[in-house]
């Protein structure tokens, strides 16, 4: 599927067909690694959706082979004004809030239904995107994980609300020993609705879409909301605060600081940003 860029990023594709909008990532040669232009692109369009009336379902995708496989920490190196911001607890928690937090709340909370649309990799804040959406249909090359305690000595992503879908014991083996999940195992642990054949999710996806498109839409709001209600009484709000005022503190680790200082060092030597060691592991 083909889409415009919103507001001329190219990074984010949006389409509407019917009163489905369908929102794309579209850095496919990084298997659409979230940057600032994508995040920011990303956070407005889903301001401007909540206020559209004549849309009734969002689903978000990926281009190419991937639907996300989480931010892309390369911007340490190559961003400098990112690389400012990440320079001081003050900065750093203001800018991940922003671009990190703020869409996924945005997501979460819009009234309509919301689908992800999941195939290839779905790596840290793509399972941010994942745990907050209504529907999740993969592919059945799909693959759910996060690398990032162990890859970047921080306490995982900044939303965590995949690992509550996903249950403790099974969360701290994705999390602390990067054991990734495959479509069907995401299905049986409750984080996945459907899989299918690579070749027919777009069928897939656009059949939920259009019977969500489909349904009274104050009575869907409304029980939406009360799903929303029932999570925050069981506490993923405060769970999600507390999980973000620990995973800034992680940042300020004397470990983290080496581990992310010799990632940029290898990412400015034109290496990969992750040690040959780790990448099977």
């Amino acid at each position: 599927m083909s889409g415009k860029g919103w507001n001329g990023a190219d990074s984010l594709l949006v389409t509407d067909r019917g009163s489905v909008r369908y929102i794309e990532f579209n850095r496919p040669e990084v298997h659409n690694a979230q940057n600032v232009a994508m995040l920011e692109a990303l956070d407005d369009v889903l301001r401007v959706t909540a206020q559209a009336k004549d849309v009734r379902a969002v689903v978000l995708g990926g281009v190419g082979k991937s639907f996300c496989s989480g931010h892309d920490l390369n911007q340490m190196a190559t961003n400098a004004e990112y690389r400012e911001n990440f320079s001081t607890v003050e900065t750093r928690s203001e800018q991940e809030m922003r671009l990190f937090v703020g869409p996924v709340e945005r997501f979460r909370n819009l009234q309509i239904p919301t689908i992800c649309r999941v195939q290839g990799h779905c790596l840290a804040a793509g399972v941010m995107f994942a745990g907050s959406a209504d529907f999740v249909v993969a592919a059945d090359n799909a693959s759910f994980g996060s690398p990032i305690l162990r890859h970047l000595a921080v306490n995982d992503a900044e939303v965590f609300t995949f690992a509550l879908r996903l249950g403790e014991r099974r969360a701290k083996q994705m999390i602390w020993l990067d054991d990734r999940l495959d479509a069907e195992d995401a299905k049986q642990a409750g984080v996945v609705n459907w899989v299918v054949p690579l070749d027919q999710l777009d069928a897939k996806v656009a059949e939920v879409a259009d019977k969500l498109a489909a349904a009274p839409p104050e009575a869907l709001a409304l029980s939406k909301a009360t799903f929303r209600f029932a999570a925050d009484r069981q506490g993923e709000s405060d769970i999600n605060r507390f999980h973000y005022m620990a995973h800034q503190l992680s940042h300020a680790t004397n470990e983290a600081a080496a581990t992310l200082t010799a990632r940029v060092e290898r990412v400015q030597r034109n290496e990969s940003p992750i040690p040959e060691a780790q990448r099977n592991n």
